[in-house]
């Protein structure tokens, strides 16, 4: 079973790679806010997320969103239902378009789930390119994080402003901005895949 979530040990550069492909990732899914049908939903969603953070247990929610929920989301999704696949030689991009459509599912929300199956296929990649799990925790437990900061300081903002002209200007500006901070973390997961396959190679067969 752990063998399937492929825990190796990751290097500090991959973790920031990883980071910095979070954060672009988060830029240009204001996609999603941007589409007015969702609107709803996403309100609905922010609402009880702000009744669910701002209960006496402030701390243990915020521990379960940024750690205990990445890593067995993880575990579970990346790990063994999309490690699964790829042991049965599935085709890679079937397999991360299911697992990540089953994890938005898993969410049950709309817009939630349409986030999540984003997360989903990142996070599926992250571990594909770098062969560790260990990445695709960090992915996700940086949008966690991200998104978390954003519905405790920055939610009345964006809705008081939401019809404002200039908020469509600057979700248009972040997605430009996070489709140019992408380019270096792809370039360099698809560099580290190569390295990692033939170091692989390297260390089965026979000296």
């Amino acid at each position: 079973m752990l063998k399937l979530c492929n825990f190796r040990k990751i290097i500090f550069k991959d973790a920031i790679y990883t980071i910095i492909l979070a954060i672009s990732f988060l830029f240009i899914s204001a996609i999603i806010d941007s589409i007015s049908i969702m609107t709803p939903f996403k309100e609905r969603y922010e609402n009880s997320m702000q009744r669910f953070i701002s209960s006496e247990a402030t701390a243990l929610i915020v521990f379960t969103i940024v750690v205990a929920a990445p890593i067995f989301e993880e575990f579970v999704f990346r790990g063994l239902i999309f490690g699964t696949m790829l042991e049965n030689q599935m085709n890679i991009y079937l397999a991360v378009i299911i697992q990540a459509l089953l994890f938005g599912l898993f969410h049950s929300n709309l817009y939630q789930g349409m986030f999540a199956f984003f997360i989903g296929v990142f996070s599926a990649l992250v571990l594909y390119w770098t062969n560790s799990i260990w990445n695709s925790i960090i992915f996700h437990a940086t949008v966690n994080s991200f998104r978390l900061i954003g519905l405790l300081f920055m939610s009345d903002k964006v809705a008081n402003a939401e019809n404002n002209s200039s908020i469509k200007g600057s979700i248009f500006m972040l997605i430009i901005l996070g489709i140019a901070l992408m380019y270096k973390p792809m370039r360099y997961f698809y560099k580290r895949k190569s390295e990692i396959r033939n170091k692989s190679k390297e260390e089965l067969s026979p000296s």
